[in-house]
Order: structure tokens, then C-alpha cells, then sequence
């Protein structure tokens, strides 16, 4: 189950990323669905795992057309809500020839999430699954830290493993990050979190651990593009799960969400943290052969 966000993405592909003050010509631009809750709910159909995304979207015209596409790719949204007053979310991407990305977003919707739909609904939706079938509940950093805050207290309440992506690096205590079973970052994300818990600075292999530590969280992804990924634990020493080659990079943008869904998906299964890292691995390497983010 994802408590998430949607978006529209408006794409453009040009040759270079523009620098501050310049002006590019697009070679060509695309309007898609996106946000990284819609996005990671996708991937973890795909991955095989009957997948419910919870979340909000504006009660405009963009909100229903991310409803029928998320619906005609087969993920359950059902708690997908339009929020009065509100515009559906949209960032604007711009996305390079060697496939590298710059990504803006406008929350819109996704950070009025109502409240009474991550209380009690949530929580009995969590227990009535559980009950049924393994489940795993993820979240974003795209959500609101009172969303966050709320989807925390859900999982705890219900039993179910919470994942959480801290992308982008939400204003959250460490409490509550401690509270995620698996957290998830990418190499950025993760010196965001060094420099605002005072851990010091280094490679990622040497900041993941004292991040880890400082969050008495009990498990640490860090995605780390090119050069695979780190699992960090208490229980042994990190672990590094190799990248796949990928012949020709097209479009890098959702292919953390393509991970970050996958592995959700693999847990939910019964698969170990490392065993579903590996196959997350996999849908991160084929989504940059696409382009969009979904």
C-alpha cells in the first residue's frame, strides 16, 4: 500500500541541461503521469505485488486523467481522492542527452492529503490486508511531514513494515525516521541527512553507517546511480549490491521510483532486504532504457 504522490510531468528533452540565466531549444517535449508515490506504485505492480495507492490529487480536470491512467495500469485507487480547491501536483522535467535529469515540483494536492483518510482508515485498511496477505506500506519525502507523521502512527498501530524513500529529504525528525523500517535515500539525500544530524562527512560507505546510527533506524538503502547500492544494518557490516552494465542511458527520471517499488513489492513477497535489493536493481537498470517515469 502507497500513501503517495501524483503528479503531471511536463518533459522536456534537450541536449544540454540549461545553466542559471540560459535558454535551450527542447528537441522534443512529452506531458505524462508522475510523482514519485504514483510512480513507485506502478513499478511495484509491475513487480507483481497487488498495490492500493493512497493519496490526493485536485479536484481538476489533470486529477481524474491521473486516476484512469493509474487505473489502466492496474493499481488500485480507490483511496485516490480529489481535495476541493486544490490543483493536481506537476513538476517540470528537463532531461538531457546523456539521460541526467533536473526535476522541479509544485506539491499541489499531494500536501493536503485529509487526515482522517491516514487515521483510522488507514489503519483499518493496513489490518484488514494484513490479516489476508503479507503487506508493506510506503511513503515519500514528496508528502507533507504531517502526512508522513500520520502514516508512521498508522503502521505502528497495524504491525505492517513501513518503507520510507526521503526523497526529497523531507523536515522530519529523527524519531520519526527511526520509525521507518527500511529507509531508502539516494547519495544526495544521504548528505542532506549527515549535515543536518552533524555526522561528519566522507563517502557514502563510511556516512551510511553513522547515518543509520543516528536514526536508530533498523535498515539504510542508499541508491548510488552508476554504482549500485548500499544496505546498511545493525546486524552486520554494509553490504553493496552491484549495478547492472546498461548499454545506453535514454532517461534516468523514475528510475529510483522504479527501484524504491520493486524492492517494496519483493519484501511484501517475503524476500530478504538484500534479495529484494537485487531485483530492485534490475527495474532501476531497465527503466533508464525508457524514456518518462513510468
Amino acid at each position: 500500500m502507497v500513501v503517495g504522490s501524483v503528479n503531471v510531468d511536463d518533459t522536456m528533452y534537450v541536449d544540454v541541461l540549461p545553466r542559471p540565466g540560459q535558454t535551450v531549444l527542447a528537441r522534443a517535449a512529452r506531458q505524462g503521469i508522475g510523482g514519485k508515490g504514483a510512480n513507485q506504485a506502478v513499478a511495484a505492480r509491475r513487480a507483481g505485488a497487488t498495490t492500493y495507492l493512497l493519496g490526493a490529487v485536485g479536484d481538476d480536470g489533470a486529477g481524474e486523467d491521473c486516476r484512469c491512467a493509474l487505473d489502466a495500469l492496474g493499481v488500485d485507487t480507490t483511496y485516490l481522492v480529489p481535495v476541493s480547491g486544490q490543483v493536481t501536483g506537476r513538476a517540470g522535467v528537463m532531461v538531457a542527452a546523456d539521460g541526467e535529469n533536473a526535476i522541479v515540483v509544485a506539491p499541489g494536492a499531494n500536501l493536503h492529503v485529509p487526515s482522517d483518510l491516514l487515521d483510522a482508515r488507514l489503519v483499518g485498511l493496513l489490518s484488514d490486508a494484513g490479516a489476508a496477505d503479507a503487506i508493506v506500506l510506503l511513503s515519500q519525502g514528496e508528502l507533507d511531514p504531517v502526512t508522513l507523521g500520520l502514516t508512521a502512527v498508522a503502521a505502528r498501530r497495524s504491525g505492517v513494515p513501513w518503507v520510507l524513500n526521503l526523497g526529497p529529504v523531507a523536515d522530519v525528525g529523527a524519531e520519526l525516521l527511526g520509525q521507518a523500517a527500511v529507509l531508502v535515500v539516494n547519495e544526495e539525500e544521504l548528505r542532506d541527512l549527515a549535515d543536518r544530524h552533524d555526522v561528519g562527512s566522507g563517502p557514502a560507505a563510511t556516512l551510511a553507517p553513522r547515518v543509520r546510527d543516528a536514526l536508530s533506524c533498523p535498515a539504510l538503502v542508499v541508491t548510488l546511480g552508476a554504482r549500485g547500492s548500499l544496505i546498511v544494518t545493525s546486524r552486520s557490516e554494509p553490504r553493496t549490491v552491484p549495478a547492472l552494465a546498461v548499454e545506453k542511458v535514454v532517461d534516468t527520471t523514475g528510475a529510483g521510483d522504479a527501484y524504491v517499488g520493486t524492492l517494496a513489492a519483493w519484501l511484501a513477497a517475503g524476500a530478504s532486504l538484500y534479495d529484494a535489493a537485487v531485483r530492485a536493481t534490475a527495474a532501476g537498470a531497465a527503466a533508464v532504457t525508457r524514456t518518462g517515469a513510468q
